[in-house]
This record gives structure tokens, C-alpha cells and sequence, in this order.
């Protein structure tokens, strides 16, 4: 898939995201060597397509003639070389784009009483170079290409368990025109790998596996097409009250409940440099069609300071050090924020696994459990409460907890939990939040047990 960027005009005075137009190619590089069979990979393109559809986006194709030049050659290359591919896209793709872009500065010269001036104005000057004037509007301006790409894909089965390895990424370039002719240069390559396993007594093993490994592969994949700085959202501090901060961003761009953003300052080095800090840390508690609510929760703000985005995954992983009636333990535990599906601000599923000293003095699991849990944050404090059932050597129990932590750094969280099933136990926890993980935990559990 070779994606095509188009900058709208950008405000020298705002900070504000623009929403950027993208066009893309039907297709992506998959390394020569590797033995991906062919419907993992239409399965894996479908989902890709749709994970990179984010709403700060505008989606355009590019012209079918255009896809098919750059695709076969492409296709021949052996490695993913970055050079190798900017002498491709610069021989094949971008002869053509220059001549549309040429067609962009008569546009900008000229101006038009009527939208009908302007089509006229493009269907003539399609027929000068070949085109249609629709391709045209397509890829005008276009100055950013990226590639995603596949360059690792295994499948190994070690006595009862699959596992299924999948690493790639995107390469970026960018089409400098301060060349003659123009060139097309290798700006960034960024990379994510993940893992799927299954149990093979598990229905349809195979395809459980490898959709655990795409999955925590696309999951990453956005978050790492997020925090390029491109595309990173931004907004203005409009105005404040107590910890709250008021800016415009909202559904239509894509934002959800418990985003995180920077809170970034500008300021003048000693050589007159503009230059930006960050001096705080917010999380979204409201969301409208066109504008939002952040609250403060570490460092200082200001209206007319700056919010950046922080892109992460939406799970906390928690380790737990938990003191029990005539024992310990020490605690796995993963809470998946699905509260930012339907506006709820801090609401978790949870799955914990508890480890624990056995009779014959070995290591053994302890505890499997499922559970709910809301969080209510006031500036670096959050305090919470669990639900839960939980799974061990006496059976099935419920479990009720109370939660007590506060902020340390923008994505950890130090704190407590004191916890009622019968018996009285409380331990103590690190929280993180994490930008990206090689696997999802809870489909690991499910292919590791083969439920």
C-alpha cells in the first residue's frame, strides 16, 4: 500500500491539527522470502486498510495507471531496500506527479469566478498531458509517500503450542522539490513485530494464531502512524477551569475518551530558535462532534499553551506485589479500557493471574481472574473500585477491591489495593500504560489454554 499525503494550506499562527487528504495504493511489499500464504495476506491487507483509515484522514485512491507502474517493479525488488524503492517511485511515479503539480501553480496563478471555470480549466489541461482532470484533483500537491511492508512472517510448532511471528512496518519518504528534477527521499522506516499462539487441541488453531499476531501487530502499527509528527493531533489550550482544559478536537477527528495529550509550551532559545517542552499531561474526560474536555493530571497548563497527542495502547499492565491471609503473591494483571468505546472515562475489563509459594515450596498459579473496574481521577490521584470473580484451588469466588494510586510519570502509576473475598488481603502495584506490546496478554491466555 503506497499512501500519497496531501498538506492542506498550514496557519504560520495556529498549532492546531489540519486534517491532511490521503490517497493509497491496493497493495504493500511483502519481503521475497517469506512463505505468508496468500489468503493470511489478503486477510491482513483487509485490516490494515482499516486500521489506517483513522478519521483525521481524507481518503482519495490514486489513478489505477499509477498503482500499476509503481506495483511491478515494486514486485521485483528481493529487499526492502529504502534506496532501491526511492529510485522506483522516482522513475515510475514521479514523472507524472510533477506534471500534475505543474498544473497546481497555473491553479494557484489563476483566479475563478465559477466552479465551472475551474473544471474547465482542468479538463483542458488534462488532455495536454494525459490524464483525466479527475486524476488530477487526486494527487495534486501530493508531497509524502509511505510504504507499508511485511518483512518477517514464521509459523513453528513447538509440542502442543503454534506460534506464529509477524514483524514489518512503514518507510516514509518525502518528494523534495528543492532538486531538479525532484527527487523522492527516504525521511523515517519504523518497524513493530508480534506473536500469536494457540494450543493445537484449540478449533481452527492455525487462523486463531495468526489473528492474535495481527492484531497486536495493526494495534501497533497505528499507534506508531499516530505519533509520526506529521499526523500527530494538536490544538489550542482555549480556555481552563480547575484542572479542566477546554480545546478543539472531537469524534470527527478521531479522539476517544482517556487520550492522552501533552501540554506543550513555546519558547525562544538564546539564539532567537522557536523551540517547544513539554510542561504537562492530560487525559480526555469529554468529547463532542468538533471539541473536548482534558483534565490535568501532572505538571502545569494555560490557555494558549499547546495540547499534542500521546498516542498508547488501551490497556494498563499492572504488577502486583499482593500480601495474603498466610501467604503472598505476586500478581499479573491486564485492564483493557473498553469505557472509550461508549464515552465511559476510566472503565476497565480486567484478567489477572496470580502466583503464589506451593506446599512442596515451588512457584505455583494461584488465582485466574475476571473482573470490572471504574477509576475516578482528581489531578495525579486516582481512586477506584473492582468487581471480580476469580478462579482457585477452593473454587469460584467473588472478590470486591478498593484502589488507591497516583501518577509518578505520565504513563505510570504507583498505588494500592485492598481487596474482600472472605478474607481480608491488600498489596501493592506499578501501572503501566504502555505505546505498544509484541502480543495482545488476553488472546495469549486463550491460545496458551485453548479456550
Amino acid at each position: 500500500m503506497i499512501f500519497l499525503i496531501f498538506f492542506f494550506n498550514f496557519s504560520e499562527t495556529t498549532k492546531t491539527y489540519l486534517r491532511k487528504s490521503i490517497s493509497f495504493y491496493e497493495g504493500f511489499i511483502v519481503q521475497k522470502n517469506l512463505n505468508i500464504p496468500a489468503h493470511l495476506l489478503d486477510t491482513l491487507f483487509f485490516h490494515l486498510k482499516k486500521t489506517l483509515f483513522l478519521k483525521r484522514f481524507d481518503y482519495n485512491p490514486i489513478p489505477p495507471y499509477l498503482q500499476e507502474k509503481v506495483a511491478n517493479q515494486l514486485s521485483k525488488l528481493d529487499t526492502l531496500d529504502l534506496e532501491k524503492i526511492s529510485k522506483i517511485l522516482e522513475k515510475e511515479f514521479l514523472p507524472e506527479i510533477v506534471k500534475i503539480l505543474d498544473v497546481a501553480k497555473e491553479l494557484r496563478a489563476k483566479e475563478f469566478v465559477s466552479r465551472e471555470e475551474r473544471i474547465n480549466f482542468l479538463t483542458s489541461k488534462a488532455k495536454e498531458i494525459g490524464v483525466t482532470a479527475d486524476d488530477i484533483e487526486k494527487v495534486l500537491n501530493a508531497a509524502y509517500i509511505f510504504v507499508p511492508f511485511i518483512n518477517g512472517y514464521s509459523q513453528t510448532q513447538e509440542k502442543d503450542l503454534i506460534t506464529i511471528n509477524l514483524s514489518g512496518g512503514i518507510i516514509w519518504y518525502n518528494i523534495s522539490f528543492r532538486f531538479s528534477p525532484p527527487k523522492v527521499i527516504p525521511i523515517v522506516k519504523k518497524t513493530t513485530q508480534a506473536f500469536g499462539v494457540s494450543n493445537i487441541k484449540k478449533l481452527n488453531a492455525n487462523q486463531f494464531a495468526f489473528y492474535s499476531a495481527m492484531n497486536a501487530f495493526l494495534k501497533n502499527l497505528e499507534v506508531i502512524t499516530r505519533e509520526i509528527p506529521d499526523f500527530r493531533l494538536s490544538a489550542d489550550i482555549l480556555s481552563t477551569y480547575r484542572n479542566e482544559i477546554y480545546f478543539n478536537l472531537g469524534k470527527k477527528d478521531g479522539i476517544r475518551v482517556d487520550d492522552k495529550f501533552n501540554i506543550v509550551e513555546f519558547y525562544e532559545d538564546e539564539n532567537g530558535i522557536r523551540k517547544a517542552k513539554n510542561v504537562g499531561y492530560s487525559m480526555v474526560t469529554k468529547i463532542e462532534e468538533t471539541k473536548a474536555v482534558a483534565k490535568s493530571y501532572l505538571g502545569r497548563f494555560e490557555a494558549g499553551m499547546t495540547l499534542l497527542e500521546r498516542p498508547r495502547l488501551p490497556l494498563d499492565l499492572v504488577f502486583r506485589f499482593a500480601f495474603l491471609e498466610k501467604s503472598y503473591g505476586v500478581d499479573f494483571e491486564f485492564d483493557y479500557n473498553v469505557g472509550r468505546y461508549f464515552n465511559l472515562p476510566q472503565f476497565f475489563t480486567s484478567f489477572n493471574l496470580l502466583f503464589g509459594p506451593e506446599r512442596n515450596d515451588s512457584i505455583g498459579l494461584k488465582e485466574i481472574g475476571f473482573g470490572l473496574i471504574k477509576k475516578f481521577n482528581f489531578y495525579f490521584l486516582s481512586f477506584g473500585l473492582e468487581g471480580k470473580g476469580k478462579i482457585t484451588d477452593e473454587g469460584i469466588k467473588p472478590e470486591g477491591k478498593g484502589i488507591l494510586e497516583f501518577f509518578i510519570l505520565p504513563d505510570f502509576k504507583f498505588g494500592g489495593k485492598i481487596g474482600y473475598d472472605g478474607k481480608l488481603n491488600y498489596g501493592f502495584h506499578l501501572t503501566y500504560n504502555p505505546p505498544n506490546l509484541p502480543f495482545d496478554p488476553f488472546s495469549l491466555f486463550r491460545g496458551l489454554l485453548g479456550i
